[in-house]
């Protein structure tokens, strides 16, 4: 057999075997995912801790987060993700502890289900979906980026984190 009809069967083997593979997941509930990022991200940490990192006092400001989007007429577009947010330095905390507290602090609040009205503008928060929370480091500051999984999301996503910011203490 050449080399090159086995490398034609090699590659349909593989493509039937992928095509195989892909089948439609299984939509995971809010509840579930908000359960794996509590075991993934929680463990033993105490609530008490997280008081200071979701206060709105520590957010330096807020802007929406954009991504270029490739489409087949215009070439690329804008799209809304969530919101940017620039968190100003906390002792003792690095970005993958401040991107930990944060998931934590959105899993147990999904989990919980408890004074909606205390977490309404909470941007870390969703009412039926979990918020995709990234941290960076920017200039000294944290750098959050809060997805959405859809624009409905983002758009509710930016609204909450301006709301969640203009009740904070200007003179803090």
């Amino acid at each position: 057999m050449s080399a090159c009809i086995r490398a034609i069967i090699v590659f349909f083997f593989f493509s039937l075997t992928d095509c195989a593979l892909i089948l439609p997941a299984r939509r995971v509930s809010r509840r579930e995912a908000a359960k794996r990022e509590e075991r993934q991200f929680c463990g033993a940490e105490p609530m008490q801790i997280q008081t200071e990192i979701i206060s709105p006092q520590v957010i330096q400001s807020v802007e929406p987060f954009y991504s270029i989007v490739s489409t087949g007429r215009t070439g690329e577009e804008s799209r809304l993700q969530g919101a940017r947010l620039l968190i100003r330095p906390l002792e003792g905390l690095g970005v993958e502890r401040l991107e930990s507290l944060l998931r934590c602090h959105a899993a147990r609040e999904n989990l919980s289900q408890g004074n909606r009205e205390a977490v309404m503008d909470d941007p870390y928060l969703l009412p039926d979906a979990l918020v995709d929370i990234q941290v960076e480091s920017g200039r000294g500051n944290f750098v959050v980026y809060l997805r959405g999984h859809d624009v409905q999301e983002a758009h509710l996503i930016f609204a909450r984190a301006c709301r969640f910011t203009a009740t904070r203490n200007p003179f803090n």
